[in-house]
């Protein structure tokens, strides 16, 4: 005996001599949802009259829709190698399915990851799973030398924003005799400061 419909659907089973049955969901594989895998008793009476049901034999199986949920963290990582948070940052995130944004966190520090739950796993029409994703939207209060990387952890998403770093070259030239030299010079060494303001 199939059933097929929406949330909620019903088939009878005609012809039983009366007694005790039991009802037991054996196939639910194509659906969103756990599967009821226990045996329920049914018991069947004989009609009174004509349509009158004496006491109804019915076997409600209840399936439960599978759900998962996904978390994500955000993790600065600085050039000192710390991972303090650039002073007075908030990160907005997008919580995706199948693309399409269907919820958004800030953060504002280490401390407050996000975990949206009760998430469902599959479509309850087709039955197809569905893929969740995140993605980092709009950032206040952090430098734009910081590149953001999106990974895949158990349980959800890491979202990394590593400090660039750059360098720069002293190059020391001295005239001597009206003609610039660079590489072995006399009098050396020479130091140098590298400072990131004037004052």
């Amino acid at each position: 005996l199939t059933i097929t419909g929406g949330v909620s659907a019903s088939e009878e089973v005609d012809g039983l001599v009366p007694g005790t049955y039991y009802v037991k969901e054996t196939d639910a594989t194509n659906k969103a949802v756990t599967m009821d895998t226990d045996a329920h008793e049914v018991v069947v009476k004989a009609n009174k009259s004509g349509d009158a049901v004496e006491e109804d034999g019915i076997a409600t199986i209840t399936n439960t829709t599978k759900t998962t949920q996904i978390s994500v963290k955000k993790v600065f990582v600085n050039a000192d190698n710390t991972n303090t948070w650039p002073a007075n940052a908030t990160v907005k995130v997008e919580l995706l399915q199948n693309g399409t944004k269907i919820d958004e966190a800030i953060l504002t520090s280490a401390a407050d990851n996000k975990t949206w739950s009760g998430l469902e796993v599959k479509d309850q029409e087709t039955g197809a799973t569905y893929t969740y994703t995140v993605k980092e939207t709009d950032t206040t209060n952090v430098p734009d030398h910081y590149a953001t990387t999106v990974k895949s952890v158990t349980g959800g998403y890491e979202i990394t924003n590593s400090e660039q770093t750059g360098s720069l070259k002293i190059v020391k030239k001295v005239t001597v005799d009206d003609k610039e030299t660079e590489g072995a010079l006399a009098d050396g060494p020479y130091t140098f400061n590298v400072y990131t303001d004037t004052t």
